[in-house]
């Protein structure tokens, strides 16, 4: 296992170069950039706050505080998990091209992602400052380390897991009114 470790550090700067293309992916079509990270999970808040503190009552006391600490880990892990089985099928070519450990890739998925979780933290911050939960209760909803660090390694685990078995069987793409003599690799 160290000698593996070793072995996706010697290629660093590939998953460096990795993330720094997710990021730039992500947030490069958006008129927001990366204020999308701090509006999003706050309006996200605000309405299921609406839905099950007003409409449904469900009776949470302090409900945003609660919904926001519970979304913020479940978006790292399903965006990691999505992103991991897609980025081994989406480099395919990459692949075929260089050698270089085939977990890198899920690995910039899910380093990318926890970019993404730590500027999501600073909309938690601002609900834990507006619900006065941040310095009077010492309240720090799942921003310990351990926790947060543990369940960064099971993304990283979960995300590889699914893209080792999607990429012996990478999707083929075949226009289904190809007629046999127009696709040559095509067999009647």
């Amino acid at each position: 296992m160290i000698a593996h470790l070793r072995e996706i550090f010697k290629y660093r700067e590939l998953l460096f170069n990795l993330i720094r293309r997710d990021l730039k992916v992500k947030y490069r079509g958006s008129i927001l950039g990366f204020f999308w990270s701090l509006l999003n999970p706050i309006l996200m808040t605000l309405v299921y706050s609406f839905v099950f503190s007003r409409v449904i009552r469900a009776g949470i006391e302090d409900f945003a505080v609660f919904f926001i600490s519970v979304l913020l880990p479940w978006n790292l892990l399903a965006n990691s998990v999505n992103g991991g089985v897609n980025s081994v099928v989406g480099n395919s070519a990459l692949i075929r091209k260089i050698y270089f450990p085939r977990e890198i890739l899920p690995l910039s998925v899910v380093f990318s992602n926890l970019a993404n979780f730590l500027l999501e933290l600073l909309a938690l911050f601002v609900f834990l400052l507006f619900f006065c939960f941040f310095f009077s209760r010492l309240y720090f909803s799942g921003l310990s380390l351990l926790p947060n660090f543990l369940h960064f390694l099971f993304c990283a685990q979960f995300a590889e897991f699914p893209s080792s078995l999607a990429f012996p069987f990478p999707p083929v793409y075949l226009p289904f009114d190809c007629p046999s003599s127009a696709c040559p690799d095509r067999e009647s």
